[in-house]
């Protein structure tokens, strides 16, 4: 076997003829530039800028090793491999700054990654917009812009704005996390249609706006945890510690708010269903989580709450509780207020049995009381998605003509 350094080409040669070939590339590339698949691996022996305006282009098939290297993108990167030829990255970082061109959906142009294996590389993505698809990243893809992270398995945490349709072992921090599978923590503005296990979802807003929804979430230790306005919905939650935790405290130096609107959710086997804490030291608060028209059963506890010092008490009606083996509802030890809970769904009509499921002034009397009469005969459907009654069909055209006349005579009456 004979070994050769040529012009930055390393050769190794055996009696069977050529049987490797790599690139030593290091420096600044100011041009146009293509990293072809017949001169791989590209290997780096030093740090390698894609200058301003400058395109590197990474054909299919090729490999490039990092060698703890990184690849600074202040121009255009397009690592496009196929399904049938991925593109193998290896060690080292691949950082896109501000610089970086951004990716346009619509035109297919600007900094892409696509059907790659990159094993331990990091990607490092500043405020731009680049488009990270089909591929298998073994490391952490940071990124604080427009990033769209779509179609990829990915083992280590994730940041990005879109993240979209991957297999994710790590926490995911995005605007838009939608159609994943997570094992992890998961923090977003938009977290919908993903199955998430061994984390918990946090539902951070300081602004209104946060949505989660339509998740299946298992396994975690908190399902969902809240702080600020959120609307949580239509989620399936089961084998946690607490399916649900939603607090206000108030110390020095402010106060965390929590007031989402919980509805139709399915909180099921769970140690708890719904942990609700609202406490203050100074100036009892007002601001409530409201719990309707969700199935909380056959956890240990459906609702646990713990309010002390404070101004109000969170709103539980057009709820299916029932089947959870401790207690439906459990006042905590501080819990002194009295709390409303009618027009629930008990799993019976019987009255006595409905009350044994329920802690409070009963069971101790330094407790509140829960007032749970009235109360639903039936369970409340689970496709409800508000306790406003429907009017029946055959009331709706007389009422729309009735309407229809009182605006014309008050018209007239104007004239």
């Amino acid at each position: 076997m004979i070994t050769l350094l040529v012009n930055g080409l390393f050769l190794i040669f055996a009696n069977s003829g050529l049987v490797l070939a790599a690139t030593d590339v290091s420096g600044i590339i100011s041009s146009d530039t293509t990293w072809t698949k017949a001169s791989s691996p590209y290997s780096l022996v030093g740090n390698v800028l894609v200058g301003n305006g400058a395109t590197l282009t990474i054909e299919a098939g090729a490999t490039i090793n990092l060698n703890d290297y990184y690849i600074m993108v202040n121009g255009t990167l397009r690592a496009q491999g196929s399904e049938t030829e991925q593109i193998q990255f290896n060690s080292g970082e691949i950082s896109f700054t501000h610089h970086s061109s951004d990716w346009d959906e619509q035109t297919g142009t600007g900094c892409i990654i696509e059907n790659a294996n990159l094993d331990t590389t990091f990607l490092d993505i500043a405020s731009v917009s680049v488009k990270v698809s089909k591929s298998t990243v073994n490391a952490e893809i940071f990124g604080l812009g427009q990033s769209v992270i779509v179609d990829n398995t990915i083992n280590g945490k994730v940041s990005g704005k879109v993240v979209t349709n991957n297999t994710i072992t790590g926490d995911v921090d995005g605007k838009t996390v939608v159609n994943n599978r997570i094992t992890g923590t998961v923090y977003g503005t938009v977290i919908s249609n993903n199955t998430i296990t061994g984390g918990e979802v946090s539902a951070a807003a300081t602004t209104e706006g946060t949505v989660v929804s339509n998740n299946t979430i298992m396994d975690c230790d908190v399902g969902i945890s809240c702080i600020g306005y959120s609307v949580i919905s239509g989620n399936t939650i089961s084998g946690c510690g607490v399916g649900i935790e939603t607090y206000v405290v108030q110390m020095v130096g402010g106060t965390r708010v929590a007031y989402p609107l919980i509805e139709r959710n399915l909180i099921t086997n769970n140690t708890r269903g719904i942990t609700i804490v609202l406490r203050s030291r100074f100036e009892p608060g007002t601001l409530v989580p409201t719990i309707q028209n969700n199935t909380i059963a056959h956890n240990s506890v459906g609702l646990y709450l713990y309010i002390t010092n404070y101004g109000a008490t969170p709103p539980i009606i057009y709820n299916n509780i029932h089947g959870n083996s401790d207690y439906n509802i459990q006042l905590d030890a501080e819990t002194d207020k009295h709390i409303n809970a009618t027009y629930n769904w008990w799993g019976t009509t019987d009255t006595q049995a409905i009350n044994q499921t329920i802690y409070d002034y009963k069971n101790d009397f330094t407790l509140g009381t829960v007032t749970f009469e009235p109360f639903l005969t039936e369970p409340n459907p689970e496709e409800m998605a508000t306790p406003i009654p429907e009017f029946p069909s055959w009331l709706l055209l007389p009422l729309f003509l009735t309407a229809t006349a009182l605006v014309i005579l008050y018209k007239r009456r104007l004239k």
